[in-house]
């Protein structure tokens, strides 16, 4: 009996885990949309390239090394606050695609510019938006 309560505790554990994650890329995914839809647009320069390489485990034993690579960029906010902040991870060295000093869009909340997008992908070109000077309007 003892073995199935401690069986029960890690599947609760996995699960909770699992979960949060699920919540967190949901959230983010949202986050995005309504900034798509809602938020201000501002243009943001790429200052640095960051690489973070870490020991993952792999699915049949042992470990390896994971890079993860980070495009940092600058921006004014329409405050007029300065951020440095880094862009979602990528898998690949951004210096294949991206220059220091190239232009990207940067979403942000008005009511609350710590939320924010960094656009890598230009993706919010790609949708039917109407770009007045503050704010990016949905259609």
């Amino acid at each position: 009996m003892a073995g199935m309560a401690v069986i029960g505790a890690f599947a609760g554990v996995f699960t909770a885990f699992g979960s949060a994650a699920v919540i967190a890329v949901v959230r983010r995914m949202r986050l995005i949309n309504r900034l798509l839809r809602r938020g201000l647009r501002r243009d943001g320069i790429i200052v640095d390239f960051e690489l973070e390489e870490r020991m993952v485990a792999r699915r049949k034993g042992g470990q390896e090394m994971r890079s993860d690579w980070y495009v940092v960029v600058e921006w004014t906010d329409h405050t007029g606050t300065q951020w440095r902040e880094r862009a979602d991870e990528i898998s690949y060295n951004p210096a294949t695609k991206f220059t220091i000093g190239d232009i990207v869009a940067v979403l942000i909340d008005p009511d609350d510019a710590r939320k924010f997008w960094i656009d890598l992908l230009n993706e919010s070109q790609t949708h039917d938006l109407s770009v007045t000077p503050e704010l990016v309007i949905r259609r």
